[in-house]
């Protein structure tokens, strides 16, 4: 019984060292816990550069390792091959892990469309699909609406490769222009100056400025030196002259009164008279005017004042004497003339 006990300590033992020795065994890096851990041996990433890809995969394969793939143009790598490899050949991997193959789409090229007169962002797609490089230089431009093209390099259906370029000279429409100076003008004047600058007349708006002369550009709207686009509409203010002001009661008043009134208001009198009898108190005196009292007027507006006045002097008369002569006797006829307006 005491020889059993001591076998069984040491059948484990051996059985240990064992399991030991076959662990180091299966692990390419003599490190047990990677058979553990389910590692696999260490390997060197193959040399797949330039096979084809049916080629690369049976090589990955063979080595234990997984793949993936992406596409991309090449200039030098025929379409189908590989570019390069990730990781780079003689890199360290582990049985299992994966490598990414870049596979050629070929030499990267597309047809030059017919752009000019048409939107860039409708015919550019071939060549971005291409990874073309494109180059757009933005010019303004008074004929040509905002981003279409204006010229082309190269020529429409001429072959664009990779490493090339395909440039266009692409409309970002007019320039903007400022606003001329106006104030002062005509509005006949001031439309002039506003075409020339490629910018049209809008509304003309009658205002109220007794500094500006009637009829006079008060100022522009926008308003001088605004940046604005080509065949902008531009509204002129116009002076109007003085605000308006109501025409005086002048009824009953002394026509001397009456005329200081409409002078303090800046009003034009015009007088016409009205023939009363010679006594009538009313003469000298507004028996009417036109317009009426309270309505509003611009001044230098003319206001009509009825005045009475005395009936005209009557006519003077003359008598003349003339003499006849008749044999034996004269003759002496008495004439009275009147002369009209009293001349």
């Amino acid at each position: 019984m005491t020889r059993v006990r001591g076998l069984i300590p040491f059948l484990g033992t051996v059985l240990a060292l064992g399991i030991v020795i076959g662990l180091f065994g299966f692990s390419a890096s003599l490190n047990p816990i990677d058979v553990l851990l389910g590692r696999g041996r260490q390997i060197s990433a193959p040399n797949l550069t330039g096979m084809p890809l049916p080629r690369a995969k049976v090589e990955v394969e063979r080595a234990g390792l997984e793949y993936t793939t992406r596409s991309a143009f090449s200039l030098t790598v025929q379409r189908g091959s590989v570019i390069r490899q990730e990781p780079a050949p003689g890199k360290t991997l582990r049985v299992g892990d994966s490598i990414l193959l870049i596979v050629s789409k070929g030499e990267n090229s597309a047809p030059m469309p017919d752009a000019v007169g048409k939107k860039l962002r409708a015919v550019r797609g071939p060549l971005d699909d291409a990874s073309i490089k494109v180059v757009v230089d933005s010019v303004f431009s008074e004929s040509v609406a905002n981003g279409v093209v204006i010229s082309q390099s190269p020529e429409p259906r001429v072959i664009v490769r990779g490493g090339e370029t395909a440039r266009f000279q692409v409309s970002k429409g007019p320039e903007k222009r400022p606003v001329p100076e106006v104030a002062g003008m005509s509005p006949t004047g001031a439309a002039f100056l506003l075409g020339g600058a490629g910018l049209t007349l809008g509304e003309v708006i009658a205002t109220d400025d007794p500094s500006v002369p009637l009829g006079a550009v008060i100022t522009a709207d926008p308003k001088q030196g605004t940046s604005v686009a080509k065949g902008s509409k531009v509204d002129l203010h116009v002076s109007a002259g003085p605000a308006p002001i109501p025409v005086p009661d002048l009824v009953t008043q002394r026509l001397d009164a009456a005329l200081a009134a409409l002078n303090d208001s800046g009003l034009r009198p015009q007088i016409a008279e009205q023939i009363l009898p010679a006594d009538d108190p009313n003469i000298g005196v507004v028996l009417g005017q036109n317009p009426p009292a309270g309505t509003e007027l611009r001044p230098t507006q003319g206001v009509t004042v009825v005045v009475g006045a005395k009936p005209p002097d009557p006519p003077p008369t003359t008598t003349t004497t003339t003499s006849t002569t008749v044999p034996g006797a004269t003759t002496t006829i008495a004439t009275t003339t009147t002369k009209a307006g009293g001349r």
